[in-house]
This record gives structure tokens, C-alpha cells and sequence, in this order.
């Protein structure tokens, strides 16, 4: 925890009430000795005066409170489903095709995102101001001055993803940079009886402290989560321990968004399914990932789950242009892909054009890239 660097000798005065008779006491405690890494606060040795030993705990709490306040978040990350303002969308467009196209001349952004070249370039300007973005050198020219170059600065800021997964009892966690490249992982067990919210507290310390990137340039964390119980007790948590924006989304849900980020493939396509399970799917339409009215949208009811049988309904419903299959999936069948669009072509004759199928490209890290890359998107969305 960063404090002032004066704090040998700081004397914190709090007030507790006694009982029966509610009576306000007034106790202090002076630090004493304190331990310090490249101007960081690693741990304080606190002198008690005037204490109820009785109570030494609870005033212990209240001095820590007032010695190391919370940190306050730079941003606030806000609902996925929500309608984005004219300028979330812009910051969005205009950085996420310089994190997929990069290094990319202005008047080529200009084109891609149907603006013109001053109104591109007063956003790029901001962008370059807060060092989102860097000018790398200069195309080639057909004539007159060559233009420059923009490309993301991913190592501006970096972002913590989590996935918690009680039913197959393991915590998983990176931090990546802003091109969504791990800097750190690391995954543990999860008994049942765990403390969710603080054994997430640890995690992400553990990644910070691994990493060695400065918690300063961290600019917030995704959690996938097994429950959307879990969501608010988790967010609030988090936030308050280590001040930094969280957004949270069922695990399930967010697959799809991992393979459409991170596949360069995908960036023109609009419309994906991706089955992760026979009772689950996730959901790109028209570019956005769907949730649904609650948030609850994937979940596939069947009395006897058959994943063919519920791709085609799947296909049929939505009408994909690309329809993903889960790592997981595919290892239960052999030459499942193969099987599948075979059968696809002949269940669904009436349609005009067949979804391409194929094979997801992440394994075990799905949801942690997933939540990862929806943080990034909101760092987009906000600068």
C-alpha cells in the first residue's frame, strides 16, 4: 500500500463506544518500525496507548482504516448490455481496430470507421496525449508526405481476469496487457468451503506481486463467475479491497467474446454461437455480445441434451454465420467437426447458406481472456 513516506512516528487517535453505559473512549496507537520497497508500505509495527485489551482487535481494525484509507478507482466500469454514447462507441471502434490492424495510417482509420480524417485525427490526438497509442514511424507514400503510423501502446495499463469455478473446484488468474498478452498466471484449488470474495482478494495480489507491474498501472479486473448470485458480494468485495474497478459475468456467457477478440478471423463477423456445452451456448448478435433481458440468455433446456440435435435448433433459431465448438466438446467425439457439418447440411436443407463450424482456438484460459478483453474494451470505452 503507497502512503506518505512520513509515517514513522505517526500517532492515529480512534473512538470507540463503550457499554453498557455508551460511553465514548478515546485510544491511539503510534507506529513504530515499518517495512519499505521501491516507496511502498510492505508492513507497519503499531504501539497500542491506552488500550481495552479486551477489544484490541476491533481497534486495530479501525487504526489500519484510518492509517491505509481505501484506494479509489480511476474508472467505473458499467453494465455490458448497456447503450453505449456516441463516444464510447468512436473511442471503441477507433482503438480496437488499432489493437487488430496496428500499425495503421490515419486515413485508413478514417475509412474503416467512415469518419473523416480531422475527427479521426482529434481522437487519435487525445489517445496519443494519454499514451494509449504511440506513432511508429511512417508508411509508404505514393506521393508528397508519407503518413504516420499508429499502434496501441499495450503496455499503458494492464488488466486482471479471474474465473471461479466451484463445481470443478479451481480459481485461475492472469493479468495481460492491453493486446491482451499474459504477464502472469496462476491457478489454484478451491475447496468448497472457501471464502470466494477473500481467496479472490489473494489471487489477484499473488498475480500483482508475481507480475511485478506496478498496481498503479493496473486499470481493473474481470471475474467470471459460476453464479450470478456471486456477483454483486464479489464486485463490492473487490472494489473495496484493492480499488480497482471490477466487472463481473457468469462464466458461460463470455466465450464467445473470447474467440471473436482474439481470433483475427472473426473481426468481420457479426453473428456467432458458441456451444461450450450441451446445456450452454454464448452469443454475438449484430457485434454485441447478448445476454438477454436478466443476463440469462444461453441456457439450453432439453429433456435429453444432444448437442447435434441442439446445434441445429441453434443454427435454425439464429442463423450464424459461424458457429464455434468448444475445446471440451470436441474431445468427446472423434472427428466431431467433420460429423457435424455433414449433418448440418443434410438436416438443414432450406437454408441458403450453412454457418462455417469450427473448432474454438482457446482451451482452459476461455473465460479468464474472455473477462480480460471486455475489461479492455471498457479502458477503451472510457479514456
Amino acid at each position: 500500500i503507497e502512503i506518505e513516506k512520513k509515517i514513522l512516528g505517526k500517532q492515529v487517535l480512534v473512538e470507540i463506544t463503550s457499554s453498557p453505559i455508551g460511553s465514548i473512549i478515546t485510544t491511539s496507537a503510534q507506529v513504530v518500525w515499518h517495512k519499505e520497497e521501491k516507496g511502498r508500505i510492505l508492513g507497519v509495527g503499531l504501539k497500542f496507548i491506552d488500550v481495552d485489551e479486551t477489544r484490541k482487535e476491533e481497534i486495530l481494525k479501525l487504526v489500519l482504516e484510518k492509517l491505509f484509507p481505501p484506494r479509489e478507482a480511476r474508472l467505473s466500469f458499467k453494465p455490458i448490455s448497456r447503450r453505449l454514447t456516441e463516444k464510447e462507441s468512436r473511442s471503441l471502434e477507433i482503438l480496437d481496430l488499432i489493437r487488430r490492424e496496428g500499425p495503421i495510417s490515419i486515413s485508413n482509420i478514417s475509412q474503416s470507421i467512415g469518419v473523416n480524417v480531422v475527427t479521426t485525427t482529434n481522437y487519435l490526438r487525445d489517445y496519443l496525449k494519454k499514451e494509449l497509442i504511440l506513432e511508429c514511424g511512417a508508411d509508404v507514400s505514393s506521393g508528397g508526405r508519407r503518413p504516420n503510423l499508429m499502434a496501441l501502446n499495450a503496455q499503458r495499463g494492464f488488466v486482471i481476469g479471474l474465473e471461479i469455478n466451484r463445481p470443478e473446484n479451481f480459481i485461475l488468474g492472469a493479468i495481460v496487457d492491453l493486446a491482451s498478452k499474459v504477464i502472469a498466471r496462476s491457478k489454484e484449488d478451491l475447496p468448497p468451503d472457501t471464502n470466494i470474495n477473500q481467496r479472490s482478494v489473494n489471487l489477484i495480489l499473488k498475480l500483482i506481486k508475481n507480475s511485478k507491474v506496478d498496481i498503479d498501472r493496473i486499470l481493473g479486473i474481470g471475474a467470471g463467475l459460476d453464479s450470478l448470485t456471486n456477483v454483486e458480494p464479489l464486485k463490492e468485495y473487490v472494489e473495496k479491497r484493492i480499488g480497482l474497478p471490477v466487472l463481473c459475468q457468469h462464466s458461460s456467457q463470455v466465450g464467445v467474446f473470447a474467440e471473436k477478440w482474439l481470433n483475427m478471423d472473426l473481426s468481420g463477423i457479426d453473428n456467432l454461437v458458441y456451444l461450450d456445452s450441451p446445456q450452454h451456448c454464448s452469443l454475438i448478435i449484430d457485434g454485441k455480445l447478448y445476454l438477454g433481458g436478466s443476463e440469462e440468455a444461453g441456457w439450453i433446456h432439453t429433456p435429453r441434451p444432444n448437442v447435434k440435435e441442439d446445434l441445429f435448433c441453434l443454427i435454425s433459431l439464429l442463423n450464424p454465420e459461424v458457429m464455434i465448438v468448444s475445446k471440451r466438446l470436441l474431445e468427446q467425439e472423434e472427428d466431431f467437426l467433420k460429423v457435424i457439418r455433414e449433418d448440418i447440411r443434410r438436416a438443414l436443407p432450406a437454408l441458403t447458406k450453412l454457418p462455417t463450424v469450427i473448432s474454438a482456438t482457446l482451451g482452459e484460459d476461455t473465460v479468464v481472456q474472455a473477462v480480460c478483453g471486455l475489461a479492455i474494451k471498457e479502458v477503451f470505452m472510457q479514456v
